[in-house]
C-alpha cells in the first residue's frame, strides 16, 4: 500500500459539472456518485455532494412549497447555495465529504475499508488540479484520517506530516493548523506509538486554543478528542 500512487488507487471517473448545469441534470449526476466535481471556466472549485443536493431540495421546498423542480431549472441558485454552505473556512472540509460520509459507516467491511482509501485518493487526486494549498492540505489530511480508520499506520503517518508540513510553509488559516497537527497524532496512535501520539495531540491542542472563530474552535476540538488513545 505504501508504493502506490495517487492515481493508481485514484477513481478518475468523478463526473465533472460546470456550474450552469440544470438541477435534474445535478440530480441525476448524483443518483450514481457520492459527489461531483464543479468547474467554473474549466477549473475545479469544489465537490458538490447528495447532501448538498439534499439540503438544497429541502431549503427550497421549505420556501416554495407548492413549486416543483422543473427539469430546465438552471444549477446557478443550487450552486450559490452550495458556495454559500461552503463559505466559512471549516465548512470547505464539504469538500471531503463523500469520505467523512465512509469514515461514519459503522462496521465496515475489507471491501468497505478499500472504497474509503480509493475516495479518499480519488478527492485528493482531483484537488491536485486546483493548485491551492488548502485544498491540497485537506486532501492530504483526509487520506491520513481514512489510512488510520483502515489500520493503515504508515500510509496515516505519511501524509499527515505531509499535510502539517504544508499547513507550516503556506502559513494557513489557525484552524487548519490545528488539525493538519490532529492528524499527525492520530497518525501516531493508528501505529500504537503512545509517547508520540500525546506530543502531538498536546500540540493541536494548544493550536486549538489559538482558533479564533468559536465555531471552528469547536469542530476542531471534537475532531481532536475523537483520537484514540
Amino acid at each position: 500500500m505504501l508504493d502506490l500512487r495517487v492515481k493508481d488507487i485514484a477513481d478518475p471517473s468523478m463526473p465533472m459539472v460546470g456550474v450552469g448545469m440544470s438541477v435534474s441534470e445535478l440530480t441525476r449526476r448524483l443518483s450514481s456518485a457520492a459527489g461531483v466535481l464543479v468547474l467554473d471556466g474549466g477549473h475545479p472549485v469544489g465537490v458538490l455532494t447528495r447532501s448538498d443536493l439534499l439540503s438544497f431540495l429541502e431549503q427550497r421546498r421549505g420556501s416554495e412549497p407548492s413549486r416543483r423542480i422543473a427539469s430546465d431549472d438552471v444549477g446557478d441558485p443550487l450552486i450559490s447555495f452550495w458556495r454559500g454552505r461552503r463559505g466559512a473556512s471549516p465548512t470547505r472540509r464539504r469538500d471531503l465529504q463523500p469520505v467523512l460520509e465512509l469514515l461514519e459507516t459503522e462496521e465496515r467491511t475489507p471491501e468497505g475499508d478499500f472504497e474509503l482509501l480509493r475516495t479518499a485518493f480519488t478527492s485528493r487526486y482531483h484537488w491536485s488540479y486546483a493548485a491551492e494549498a488548502p485544498q491540497a492540505i485537506m486532501g492530504d489530511w483526509m487520506i491520513s484520517r481514512a489510512a488510520a480508520a483502515t489500520g493503515e499506520g504508515d500510509l496515516a503517518l505519511r501524509y499527515a506530516r505531509l499535510a502539517y508540513d504544508a499547513a507550516v510553509a503556506n502559513d494557513v488559516e489557525d484552524w487548519l493548523l490545528a488539525s493538519s497537527a490532529e492528524g499527525v497524532a492520530r497518525a501516531y496512535a493508528s501505529l500504537g506509538d503512545g509517547d508520540r501520539r500525546d506530543e502531538w495531540f498536546a500540540t493541536s491542542e494548544g493550536l486549538v486554543a489559538l482558533i479564533v472563530d468559536d465555531e471552528s474552535r469547536e469542530l476542531i476540538a471534537s475532531q481532536l478528542a475523537s483520537v484514540p488513545r
